[in-house]
């Protein structure tokens, strides 16, 4: 078998099959045949590549028009795709349901989608089996354009290619159309996702993070941030090449306040993100909190602290003030107590059995025996009719809560 090249109207490249033995009258005819398998000369189209994004190892949609041509009524049977580059892209990442193929004929403005298999994928080559009836048929009488969209191509390295369809007839002519694919290099596109952080940690110490870092763009470089409450705290210089991953640890600083802690991990383009709960941190509000008022109500709150079994009671101690705090007059029904109990998420109340006082500065809050006050995370006690220090100013305070284990730390408040 011979195969012979004609160059037709509109710089396309047209490939005749011709058997051993073909004569010049075959020939003659072989070429006539071709002839009716051609781009309409006085259009001068040519075939036309347009991908939406050019930058390198971008995963992208690449659409081919212009290729009108007449082939007598014959059927388009096969579609064979070469972009011509070796290494990383091409169709082994191409969505066949999502691509489309259209013959669109300029007699009565009908356009016909192709039904095809997607067969023979191997990075840059790919051969759509068409398997429709009369919507492939290209017209005898006019001009049928081919319009294809490939949908989630991979684009190669950087550089320019000669990418090429060749379609083929159910009588095995075929016609081979050529544009240039010219891809660039593009940015790094690093992807973050944290693969392991504690969910608590007690006040005082740092959060480690560990993230993985994945480069779908170009070679590269970034600084990977965390930010803890929106202030930056670590980062790590990460340099990538096209679809490696690699796993960086960063630590924050130490951590003073309880209460849920927002982190965020970021690259250039990419951010991931997750909640470390600190526990430990007690706060205590005042309300009002205007010096010498005499029923002012103080909540002492936290979001969890370290303690091994239950609490029989907890010790207030507000002294060393000046005409200081005046706790001494607080009974049973002044203490309200709410904790997490256990494994139970849920804030349950506490009994108060009973409140002492040793002097006005300080007291002894005893919960109910009969109560489960397994400490399981938030707690919080409120004391109603506290006389605040009469003067304005910031206080230390203290509390300490006892039973199973003993925990203790001591608060700042203000007094306006």
């Amino acid at each position: 078998m011979k195969r012979r090249n004609f160059i037709l109207g509109g710089g396309l490249l047209a490939t005749l099959s011709l058997g051993t033995t073909a004569t010049n009258a075959s020939l003659a005819d072989a070429v006539s045949t071709a002839a009716d398998f051609r781009v309409l000369a006085e259009k001068e189209i040519n075939a036309k590549l347009e991908a939406v994004d050019t930058t390198e190892f971008e995963t992208t949609t690449h659409t081919w028009d212009g290729m009108p041509f007449t082939s007598d009524g014959q059927t388009i049977v096969e579609i064979q795709a070469d972009y011509n580059f070796n290494g990383s892209g091409g169709f082994d990442t191409v969505d066949e349901g999502a691509t489309i193929i259209e013959f669109y004929s300029d007699r009565g403005d009908r356009r016909r989608e192709a039904t095809f298999n997607l067969q023979n994928v191997n990075g840059a080559t790919a051969t759509f089996q068409i398997t429709g009836g009369q919507e492939v048929i290209v017209d005898s009488n006019g001009s049928t354009n081919v319009s294809i969209d490939i949908v989630n191509f991979e684009n190669p390295e950087t550089g320019n290619y000669s990418a090429e369809l060749t379609f083929i007839r159910d009588d095995g002519e075929n016609l081979t159309v050529t544009d240039t694919l010219s891809t660039a290099g593009g940015v790094g596109q690093f992807n973050v996702t944290i693969i392991d952080s504690p969910s608590e940690i007690t006040i005082g110490n740092t959060i480690p993070i560990e993230a993985e870092i994945e480069n779908t763009g170009a070679d590269g470089g970034q600084v990977i941030d965390l930010i803890v409450d929106g202030s930056g705290q670590d980062n790590k210089q990460v340099t990538l090449t096209n679809d490696q991953t690699k796993t960086v640890n960063l630590e924050s600083n130490s951590i003073d306040q309880g209460g849920d802690v927002s982190i965020d991990v970021q690259s250039e383009n990419d951010t991931a993100s997750t909640t470390v709960s600190v526990i430990g941190g007690w706060s205590l509000d005042l309300a009002p909190a205007t010096a010498g008022d005499k029923n002012s109500t103080h909540t002492w709150s936290t979001p969890g602290f370290t303690f091994n079994g239950e609490v029989s009671e907890v010790f207030f101690d507000y002294s060393g003030q000046s005409r200081g705090f005046r706790l001494g007059g607080l009974t049973a029904n002044d203490v309200t107590v709410e904790m997490e109990v256990g494994d139970d998420d849920s804030l349950t109340t506490i009994g108060v059995d009973s409140v002492t006082s040793q002097n006005k500065e300080t007291a002894t809050v005893v919960l109910d025996p009969n109560a489960d006050t397994t400490v399981g995370g938030e707690m919080n006690i409120v004391l109603n009719g506290v006389e605040n220090i009469n003067k304005s100013g910031e206080y230390s305070t203290d509390i300490e809560l006892r039973g199973d284990d003993t925990f203790s730390e001591s608060v700042t408040t203000v007094v306006e």
